[in-house]
């Protein structure tokens, strides 16, 4: 198993509460065969990605080229990762908990935080969205969507603060590294842990299938910045 049997789900009944409780789970064959018994345990299927190293690629994902800490599409409670062929020149997925990473920060600081805004495309309704990087919901306190690349510009010097701040504390933060066998399911919590990738090798044959799914959580608070074709 990825991460041996501390997150491991056997009961694909509490696979989405246990995720919740802790911001990672992992399948085996043994328990899921395929993703799509996977995402009937977590909610709906929202869009897959296929990862692996692509000569005409264009998203980052089928690059070989380092990733930093992240969390993925907004709207997505959950992210699911089956290992369809871990490689010859395996890239582990780096994880890290971002709740922790507040846990550190003052109220001031993630107040500031919650009024810095990421840009997105969103796939369901065609549309730049705009979506606090930390809220809270009547599930829990603190909800993630932080994402480097798709940061507003312009920041105050409060939000330059809180963002330095955070950025500083998630550098040093320790990471699990996860190791996939062929067959192997991750699944995080997206709202909570950020995943981030080594470079891989020029030459890798690895092989994950991503999915993104909403669950019962719901979406992110969002504003429409212009609609897109």
């Amino acid at each position: 198993m990825i991460f041996g049997t501390c997150y491991e789900c056997n009961v694909l009944g509490t696979l989405a509460a246990r995720t919740r409780a802790h911001g990672i789970a992992t399948l085996g064959r043994e328990t899921a065969s395929d993703i799509g018994t996977v995402t009937e345990a977590l909610g709906h299927r929202l869009f897959d990605t296929e990862i692996r190293l692509k000569n005409d690629a264009k998203g980052i994902v089928n690059l070989p080229q380092e990733i930093p800490f992240h969390c993925d599409y907004p709207k997505a409670e959950f992210v699911v990762w089956q290992c369809l062929n871990p490689g010859s020149k395996p890239a582990p997925l780096l994880l890290k908990d971002g709740l922790a990473v507040l846990a550190h920060m003052t109220n001031d600081e993630i107040d500031a935080l919650s009024s810095i805004k990421m840009i997105y495309k969103c796939r369901i309704e065609e549309a730049l969205l705009m979506s606090p990087i930390v809220y809270s919901d009547g599930n829990r306190r603190f909800n993630l969507t932080y994402n480097p690349w798709s940061l507003q510009r312009n920041l105050t010097p409060s939000q330059q603060f809180a963002l330095d701040r955070f950025v500083g504390l998630l550098r040093d933060q320790a990471f699990l590294e996860a190791h996939f066998a062929e067959g192997d399911f991750l699944i995080i919590d997206n709202r909570r842990i950020l995943h981030a990738r080594s470079a891989l090798h020029p030459r890798s044959d690895r092989f994950l299938m991503r999915r993104m799914i909403s669950g019962a959580a719901g979406y992110p608070p969002a504003e429409v910045v212009r609609a897109v074709s």
